[in-house]
C-alpha cells in the first residue's frame, strides 16, 4: 500500500508479511524493546528549549520589486 504525506512524498508501507517479519526481527533483539505508556509519558524534550514567541516569516526581503 502507497500513501503520499502533506508535501507530497509518496512511501510504501509494508505488507502485512514484511511487517510480521520486522516485528519477529524486533522481538528477537534483545537490546531493542517497546517503551511502555508511563515509560513514554516520562520522556523529556532534548536540545533546543521551545520559543514562547514564534518569529514572523519573511515573505520578501526588499522594499521595492526588482525590475
Amino acid at each position: 500500500m502507497q500513501i503520499t504525506s502533506k508535501s507530497g512524498r509518496h512511501f510504501e508501507l509494508p505488507s502485512n508479511e514484511e511487517e510480521v517479519a520486522i516485528n519477529k526481527g524486533i522481538a528477537s533483539d534483545t537490546d531493542t524493546y517497546e517503551l511502555t505508556d508511563s515509560e513514554t509519558a516520562s520522556l523529556r524534550r532534548v536540545g533546543r528549549p521551545l520559543s514562547e514567541v514564534t518569529k514572523e516569516r519573511v515573505t520578501n526581503i526588499y522594499k521595492t520589486p526588482i525590475n
